[in-house]
């Protein structure tokens, strides 16, 4: 595929991606305001992003999700993996079941020791809030296996005529430095062999990457450009047939996790979603109930003027306020108005609602898994 029409195909992807940006970002801003990584936001910015939480167990339900999911279908502690053969008669013979036996505790040992657990966790984190998530799992000479979760924002992804995710591209803000430690120098654009000279450690830079269906797929070669699905870095700025990296995979290599995806949809929608009005209106109720509770304990004074000749109010415990009311003034000091706020009732409306978000994320199920895996019981049980 010649380089323009990789930029071309890499902002379709995005440009699909961007008709769910708004959503997504309320569900940042009112599910896990620590998920996601829009365009306008700066890696390492160190700024607080839940500025519209006040109320924080709907954050608390997300990751009681994630961990139920995670305990419950690929817990670390058990081995979770089975193989098996569709023929009876030769799933019969010792060396055949000895032979799947050895795969499987393989495959575990090898997830035991990469870093697939904790990506995975994260992938159902994601899954939860945004509806759906994306892992890429890729070779390593290491731990035979590196997982990355990505978060919504950073990545767009495709689908075939089967509706099965095939493609998908991705902006990356990396360090000069970090550019040329994964592409080797040599293959970097001037600006960044400029930048790593100086030493620059600050600035970050934006790469293009992009997974799609190699229209030069054959089956009868081995070399990369030949692989069923490209794998292409690039930067803005290079020559039109210049790359970071130009590789390639023989099979999909991103596991993209979606909740429920309805019609013709490339992403899917999940319990975050799901729960978006109910974590609008819990904090909104646990705002008001916050406010009118402060206006009920500190409500504001009103007084007679002449009383700011003895320096005003004190509204300190047990303070005492001396002064001669003047004119009509009855001497008064009382508040403006009265805050009349049931406050039990309102908070078990608030109850209410929070219980809606946890039905939405499964809590109560998935509490017990994790209960269970960890030995906790019930009387009852």
């Amino acid at each position: 595929m010649e380089k323009h029409k990789c930029i071309q195909t890499h902002k379709q992807l995005f440009d699909e991606f961007n008709k769910w940006k708004s959503l997504y970002k309320d569900v940042q801003a009112y599910i896990n305001p620590y998920l996601g990584f829009f365009e306008d936001e700066t890696p390492d910015s160190g700024l607080r992003k839940d500025e519209k939480i006040i109320r924080s167990s709907v954050v608390k339900y997300s990751h009681i999700y994630a961990a139920g999911l995670q305990w419950g279908i690929t817990s670390p502690t058990r081995p979770w993996v089975k193989f098996t053969l569709p023929d009876d008669d030769v799933m019969q013979k010792d060396d055949v079941r000895f032979w799947l036996e050895t795969v499987k505790n393989t495959t575990l040992e090898v997830l035991d020791r990469s870093n697939f657990y904790s990506q995975n966790h994260q992938n159902y984190l994601e899954m939860g809030c945004f509806g759906t998530g994306a892992m890429l799992i890729d070779e390593d000479p290491e731990d035979v296996i590196y997982c990355r979760t990505f978060t919504c924002g950073e990545y767009a992804i495709g689908t075939n005529h089967k509706g099965q995710p095939n493609a998908f591209a991705r902006n990356i803000q990396m360090q000069p430095q970090q550019i040329a430690d994964k592409f080797g120098l040599e293959n970097c654009p001037q600006q960044v062999k400029n930048l790593v000279e100086n030493q620059n450690v600050s600035t970050y830079l934006e790469v293009k990457h992009l997974i799609y269906p190699n229209p030069k797929y054959d089956e009868q070669k081995i070399d990369q450009e030949a692989m069923q699905f490209m794998d292409l870095y690039w930067m803005a700025g290079q020559d039109k047939d210049e790359y970071l990296h130009k590789g390639g995979y023989n099979e999909f290599p991103v596991m993209i996790a979606r909740g429920l995806v309805s019609g013709s949809n490339v992403y899917g929608t999940g319990p975050g979603i799901w729960a978006l009005g109910d974590g609008k209106q819990l904090q909104l109720m646990a705002t008001d109930i916050c406010i009118a509770t402060e206006l009920g304990i500190k409500p504001p004074i009103q007084a007679p003027m002449d009383i700011l000749k003895n320096g005003g109010i004190n509204i300190l415990p047990a303070g005492a306020n001396y002064y001669n009311p003047m004119g009509g003034s009855d001497g008064s000091i009382k508040p403006v108005f009265q805050v009349n706020l049931n406050v039990e009732h309102a908070l078990a409306v608030a109850a209410q609602v929070e219980d809606s978000i946890k039905e939405h994320f499964s809590v109560k199920v998935f509490q017990r898994i994790i209960d269970m895996e960890h030995g906790v019981r019930t009387a009852r049980e």
